[in-house]
């Protein structure tokens, strides 16, 4: 049997195409990833405020940077989250270097 790739290449798009989601589920999805590392970020700041040593306030900070960067933030400078997401700061080379500084 021999290796159709037009054939392959077909049935992957498909498949994409049809597992892809809609504008409104992935704006929902984006926007529930949003609310989870903003309560992430409040808890991380409430429990550092309480002024004594807090492990549990490290990591909820510490997942917020995370999540803000590198889902948020990386996502959307690179178009995962689409092309109208994208900000001002993604909008040229030069600043596409600093932010990554």
């Amino acid at each position: 049997q021999q290796f159709d790739g037009e054939a392959f290449a077909r049935d992957l798009r498909g498949a994409r195409d049809r597992t892809k989601p809609t504008e409104d589920e992935d704006r929902r999805h984006l926007l529930r990833i949003e609310v989870w590392t903003a309560c992430l970020g409040l808890a991380g700041l409430l429990l550092a405020a309480r002024g004594v040593f807090s492990p549990l306030a490290m990591i909820a900070l510490g997942y917020y940077k995370y999540a803000k960067f590198a889902i948020l933030a990386h996502h959307s400078l690179h178009g995962g989250w689409g092309r109208s997401r994208r900000g001002w700061f993604a909008q040229s080379i030069t600043r596409r270097f600093l932010d990554w500084l």
